[in-house]
């Protein structure tokens, strides 16, 4: 993209004419990145939000108790309160639960390069000679 700046000037001359002068400046403007959020942005105003619903909800306990089904046999009211207290943890553990099954996943998923362990055997045989070459002992 190009941007333009414009200035318009005019004078006044002696002998009561105007000399009018326009000045155009173009440069070619540096591409500059969107506007978007930063992955530590995106979850700290996730996480703030329910953090805000989650306070709304402890103020409100009984009010929304009295819209949830309440039946013998079933879950109390009393139950409903635990888990509205303790949502966060329930999410942080369920969180902890998830992340804990996806590195399990990948490691039974990784397999095992040969190629790679031979080209990074050969990476350190080469650091350990340029090591011994400025005296450095790495044995």
């Amino acid at each position: 993209p190009i941007r333009c700046e414009y200035e318009y000037t005019s004078q006044l001359s002696t002998d009561t004419s105007h000399k009018k002068r326009l000045a155009v400046t173009c440069t070619k403007a540096t591409p500059t990145t969107p506007s978007r959020m930063l992955r530590y942005q995106l979850f700290s105003s996730l996480a703030l939000a329910l953090i805000a619903i989650w306070i709304y909800m402890l103020q409100n306990i009984n009010d929304i108790i009295s819209y949830l089904p309440v039946a013998p046999g079933y879950v109390e009211e009393s139950e409903y309160k635990l888990i509205i207290t303790y949502a966060p943890a329930e999410v942080i553990m369920s969180l902890g639960i998830w992340a804990a099954t996806q590195v399990i996943y990948g490691v039974y998923l990784c397999k095992n390069c040969p190629n790679a362990a031979e080209e990074l055997d050969l990476h350190v045989k080469v650091a350990k000679k340029e090591l011994l070459k400025r005296g450095i002992n790495v044995e």
